[in-house]
């Protein structure tokens, strides 16, 4: 009996044969089309290279990259980004890292004004479900909680944030020639002092 194959090859072949959805297939091709990687990216947000633009004309105050990019940027002439970017002496990693920055902080605020522009109808909705007798019982709590009306489920719950950074102090005793810590000496004065009595 001969000996059977793996059938390895015909896998391999199936692999190599094996179709890329059209959308993906249609990226694949863009990019290659491109001479840079940059361009290829920039070309994937919505509106493009005018787009992009945009964005540094809005956090140019903030941003000194997108000054320095549109200080050497004529819109009447057309220039490779590449170029663009090299003559503004910043490099392609950080014109993509300015470009995600800027869209970042833009889709931050616009979703700030959005919440806090409809804050005010929320709350009108939120009071209105809380004023059904049957419905409300949840949403009736959590706005008694939030202004101490009644005490939280679970009990009351008080943080401790430190907040200006420091690291906490060790309890241990100072070394010689060193004065001890407020902190240790305070739990040493609270430690030592006399039982109360009636």
């Amino acid at each position: 009996m001969g000996r059977r194959g793996t059938g390895t090859k015909e896998r391999r072949n199936d692999l190599t044969t094996v179709k890329l959805p059209k959308t993906l297939r249609q990226l694949v091709t863009h990019q290659r089309r491109q001479k840079s990687y940059v361009t290829w990216v920039i070309s994937q947000l919505p509106g493009g290279k005018a787009a992009a633009f945009e964005l540094l004309r809005m956090f140019q105050d903030d941003e000194p990259e997108a000054a320095a990019v549109l200080a050497v940027h004529d819109p009447h002439k057309s220039i490779p980004l590449e170029e663009l970017i090299e003559k503004a002496q910043v490099t392609g990693r950080d014109f993509l890292a300015l470009i995600t920055r800027c869209l970042h902080d833009r889709g931050a605020r616009q979703v700030t004004m959005m919440a806090s522009a409809s804050y005010p109808y929320i709350m009108a909705a939120s009071v209105q479900r809380a004023m059904d007798p049957d419905k409300g019982t949840e949403e009736r709590r959590m706005h008694f909680e939030h202004h101490g009306f009644v005490q939280p489920r679970g009990g009351i719950k008080i943080g401790i944030k430190n907040s200006n950074g420091a690291p906490a102090v060790p309890d241990e005793p100072a070394g010689p020639g060193e004065a001890e810590s407020f902190d240790r000496t305070a739990r040493t004065v609270v430690r030592n002092l006399p039982a109360l009595t009636d």
